[in-house]
């Protein structure tokens, strides 16, 4: 069996995660859902804040502290808003050195969340949704 190296551009990297996150969605398959999706927005938010100058992660930043301004609370800090966001996608990736042995999290709500702003950032990276019936349906299912 011969090898060879295939060359995929980060646009079709994420459209396959994202199409996949649908599927695993829609069999209730959250956790794997949460993993595609996330690994999808982390990709398409750099192509997005090089091309618009900000991607869904900063907007979310943004969204929290304009909560904490409104109920007149100290913001707080950037990282740690980040981590708060990212905690559970986190958690599904990696192990504390075997320590933690259970997550307990709404993965429904936490893989709707990666999804809509995997979809998002694809927009803002291409100025387009993503051409699948699965991947929209969902996303305006979750969005409207």
């Amino acid at each position: 069996m011969s090898h060879r190296e295939i060359k995929i551009t980060k646009k079709e990297i994420a459209f396959i995660q994202i199409k996949a996150a649908a599927e695993h969605y829609s069999k209730h398959e959250y956790i794997s859902c949460i993993t595609l999706a996330g690994a999808a927005e982390e990709i398409l938010g750099e192509i997005a804040k090089k091309v618009n100058g900000f991607n869904q992660l900063e907007n979310d930043i943004k969204f929290t502290q304009s909560i904490f301004q409104y109920y007149s609370k100290d913001f707080p800090k950037t990282n740690a808003i980040v981590m708060n966001r990212n905690k559970i996608r986190n958690e599904l990736k990696h192990n504390d050195e075997g320590e933690n042995l259970f997550i307990e999290a709404d993965f429904e709500s936490e893989a709707a969340t990666f999804f809509v702003a995997a979809v998002k950032n694809y927009f803002d990276a291409f100025g387009e949704l993503p051409e699948n019936k699965i991947i929209i349906d969902l996303f305006d299912f979750l969005t409207l």
